[in-house]
């Protein structure tokens, strides 16, 4: 990620990042400075402004309210910086060249215009459908830098034994629980016992949750809890998740973050429709 800088006005802001090879930190820091202190409101730029030489580089986005401001703003930044016409050279290509990227970005971005809703009785309906799965998605939905899912799932009464508790891991999508349903003994991370991956043709993998695995835990370990309606659990991408216990089936909706768009925009399951 490319941090802001602190104390700088989050509407108007420069995003600066640097990385060193080398000794030359001082030009890295005298750039950084002056980038910061030519902003403005009044214009809008979206440019990754890119010098590099043998031993650092040093990157530069900005965002701003209104429309681009030309290159010479990069040559500005440059001359007072005290950089030599290779340089400036090369930073003028790369501002070129990093513009459309970032452009083609902001244009995905603001090509999501409308929100798109999950009424209570299509998720009813797909949770409650004749085809008896305990997880199903309702809707995949792209929001421009990622997409999102939600989903819906039960879990019928299970007797706690002494044997390791059986559960998943999803490695790239999250899910935040809430539980509407029903009560239960959950339990989260823990030491895995073993692997069995979940085949990559597997619709759990295509359609549901992303790339994912089966595993256990030991009884007792991890976070273990008793959930009930209302309540609201996250779970990171990569943590075990399981049941020690079900007293009384557990409904529940679950939001799904795709960062990595890993899940089918536009994908809306048929007992919604």
């Amino acid at each position: 990620g490319i941090p802001s800088i602190p104390g700088h006005n989050s509407k108007h802001r420069i995003h600066v990042t640097a990385v060193k090879w080398g000794k030359d930190r001082k030009e890295l820091e005298r750039l950084r400075a002056t980038a910061y202190a030519m902003d403005s409101p009044d214009v809008r730029i979206q440019i990754l402004f890119f010098y590099a030489d043998p031993i650092s580089f040093c990157l530069i986005y900005e965002v701003r309210p209104h429309y681009p401001r030309p290159l010479s703003s990069i040559k500005r930044i440059c001359e007072v910086s005290g950089m030599s016409k290779f340089k400036t050279a090369i930073a003028f290509a790369s501002a070129a060249v990093c513009s459309l990227v970032v452009f083609s970005a902001a244009s995905q971005v603001d090509s999501i215009k409308l929100a798109t809703d999950v009424p209570f009785q299509e998720w009813q309906a797909v949770l409650h459908a004749p085809e008896g799965r305990v997880d199903r998605q309702v809707k995949v939905v792209d929001i421009g830098n990622s997409h999102v899912a939600v989903g819906v799932l039960f879990r019928d009464p299970i007797v706690a034994t002494d044997e390791p508790v059986r559960g998943i891991v999803h490695t790239r999508v999250s899910e935040v629980y809430y539980i509407t349903a029903g009560s239960g003994v959950l339990v989260t991370g823990g030491t895995m016992l073993g692997r069995n991956d979940i085949p990559a043709n597997s619709d759990i993998v295509t359609e549901l949750v992303g790339e994912s695995f089966s595993t256990s835990v030991a009884r007792g370990d991890g976070q273990v809890r008793l959930v009930s309606e209302g309540d609201i659990i996250v779970i990171p991408a990569g943590v075990f998740h399981g049941w020690h216990e079900v007293e009384e089936r557990v409904e529940m909706v679950s939001i799904r973050p795709d960062p990595e768009r890993v899940l089918p925009a536009g994908y809306v399951n048929p007992y919604a429709e």
